[in-house]
């Protein structure tokens, strides 16, 4: 999940809630998102790895997926 600094996102909050105890989350939470707080307090209570930022969150990902950058690029670019 990323969240956006200065963006409310309540949809991707709340999907990001449905799929905390999945295990497969990481999250990207960069000061200036609105509820930073509220997202770090559940990273921290479901065990989720939190990044500062969206060259982070690309970084884990490559790193779980154990694949080349093209894998995670299509991922993130594809709307």
């Amino acid at each position: 999940c990323y969240f956006a600094p200065g963006t409310v996102s309540p949809i991707s909050l709340l999907e990001c809630g449905l799929h905390v105890r999945s295990g497969r989350l990481i999250v990207s939470c960069p000061r200036g998102f609105q509820r930073r707080g509220n997202v770090r307090a559940v990273c921290a209570r479901y065990a989720v790895p939190l990044v500062e930022d969206l060259d982070q969150l690309i970084a884990a990902l490559r790193a779980r997926m154990g694949k080349g950058t093209a894998s995670v690029t299509a991922l993130i670019s594809d709307p």
